[in-house]
């Protein structure tokens, strides 16, 4: 009994000094403004990205927004044009029609004959006829390319 009673107290005298050199070491690194520097760092990219998982815009809004794939035109339930990326432009493909290439004019800003698409994020766009009706029809993403 009293071996084990030994063991016991040399065990918790050893875990007592690891632990206080664990302390010891935390405090000296959280005293160290590289290390400050790198923590907030980290904290800076994770809100960032929160804030975009959020919003739903990624990154650079000036950053070309990959389209390729199918996009659901909001209020016709049955209409999806497939996009896909050309040198410079898209070339839309409705599933009722022929492709329709559109010249880039802008950051994610594609024109052809007048009518535009434009995507504000990488799951939402617009696309507008731009004469005398001007209308608009929302997009969003159905699938990715």
């Amino acid at each position: 009994m009293k071996k084990l009673n030994l063991v016991f107290v040399t065990l918790l005298s050893i875990a007592s000094t690891g632990c206080s050199t664990i302390a010891a070491n935390l405090e000296r690194n959280l005293n160290d403004p590289n290390v400050l520097a790198k923590i907030q760092e980290i904290s800076d990219r994770y809100n960032r990205r929160a804030e975009e998982r959020e919003s739903g815009v990624y990154g650079d809004p000036y950053e070309e927004i990959d389209l390729t794939g199918d996009w659901q035109l909001e209020g016709y339930s049955n209409r999806v044009n497939s996009i896909r990326h050309t040198y410079d432009g898209i070339i839309v493909t409705p599933n009722n029609g022929k492709p329709v290439i559109y010249n880039q004019i802008g950051p994610n800003l594609y024109e052809s004959k007048g009518m535009t698409y434009e995507f504000i994020t990488i799951h939402n766009g617009e696309w507008r006829s731009n004469d005398k009706r001007n209308k608009v029809i929302k997009l969003r993403r159905l699938s990715w390319g």
